[in-house]
């Protein structure tokens, strides 16, 4: 029994550090396409900051309230739902067609990456014990950076192909 604990646990680290790495790399994928998007739905680069500011207003007010849930429900559930509303809006963003269609996926994305963090820190509190948290957290947030450098790329890289490629990054995550 104690191995098979064990064993899911790792399992849920894996698949919590591919989510990870996924909700970083979609986030910074606008990152490193902005000045071709703003170019190509025609708005200026200022708004590129309203468009993260935006992003990061829904995140924070997001997350509260999908902790207050996953402290009460099944915390896979609850990753699941922010991951299903977060891949919907990175899908949108590969369709926006002006600014404020980008600005409204930009919004729901969000609120869908604000609910995956903390339901996921805990899902592992869970399986692994005090002595070993502090280590697989660490090395869950490492799939933070990895996620930021290849959205970042993956980003400037799409954007750099032609006109309207960025969308296929967007539809790629």
């Amino acid at each position: 029994f104690q191995r098979r604990a064990a064993g899911y646990a790792t399992y849920a680290y894996y698949v919590l550090f591919a989510i990870n790495f996924l909700n970083y790399l979609d986030r910074f994928i606008l990152t490193g396409a902005a000045n071709t998007v703003a170019h190509e739905l025609n708005f200026g680069i200022d708004k590129v900051g309203i468009l993260s500011g935006a992003f990061t207003v829904f995140i924070i007010l997001s997350a509260i309230p999908f902790g207050l849930w996953a402290d009460r429900a099944k915390r896979k559930n609850v990753i699941a739902v922010s991951v299903a509303i977060w891949s919907l809006a990175t899908g949108f963003t590969a369709l926006a067609g002006n600014f404020i269609t980008l600005l409204l996926s930009r919004m729901v994305l969000g609120i869908g990456e604000g609910g995956y963090s903390p339901p996921s820190n805990a899902l592992l509190s869970d399986y692994y014990s005090r002595p070993k948290r502090a280590k697989i957290l660490s090395r869950l947030a490492t799939a933070l950076f990895i996620g930021l450098m290849a959205g970042i790329i993956l980003g400037g890289v799409a954007a750099g192909l032609g006109h309207g490629s960025w969308r296929g990054a967007f539809v790629f995550t």
